[in-house]
C-alpha cells in the first residue's frame, strides 16, 4: 500500500501575470485571517479614505499571493477600490472552486462520520 499526499496548488493568471496558489498553505490562511482583522479594526474617514481603502484590499491580495506577486500583478496600477474588490472576489471563487478545497471539505466530511461527528 503507498500514500502520496494530494496537490493543493492550482494555477491561475492575473493581469498577465502566472502564479500559483496552494490552497492548503496554513501561512497563507494565517495571514489572510490578519489582514482581515486589520480590516474589521481600521477606520476610514476624510481625505484619502478610498486610497486607504485600495491599501487595505491590496494587503488581503498580498496575503493570498504574497508579496512579489502582488507587486508584479498591480504593477504600474494606481489605487482603484473597484479592481481590488474584483480580484479579491475572484481569488476566493478559485479557493472555494479548486479541486484540493473540494477534495478536503469531503475528507473532513468522512472523517467526521468515521470519529462520530455526524450525529
Amino acid at each position: 500500500m503507498r500514500f502520496d499526499f494530494s496537490s493543493t496548488e492550482i494555477e491561475l493568471t492575473i493581469n498577465g501575470v502566472d502564479c500559483t496558489l496552494d490552497v492548503g498553505d496554513a501561512e497563507m490562511q494565517d495571514r489572510l485571517i490578519e489582514a482581515a482583522e486589520l480590516i474589521q479594526r481600521s477606520e476610514l474617514a476624510g481625505n484619502g479614505a478610498n486610497v486607504q481603502a485600495s491599501e487595505q484590499l491590496r494587503q488581503i491580495v498580498e496575503a493570498i499571493l504574497g508579496e512579489e506577486t502582488t507587486g508584479k500583478i498591480y504593477k504600474g496600477t494606481r489605487p482603484n477600490v473597484y479592481k481590488d474588490v474584483e480580484l479579491i472576489l475572484f481569488l476566493r471563487r478559485a479557493l472555494d472552486e479548486a479541486e484540493p478545497t473540494q477534495k478536503f471539505n469531503t475528507t473532513m466530511g468522512a472523517l467526521g462520520s468515521l470519529i462520530g461527528l455526524d450525529d
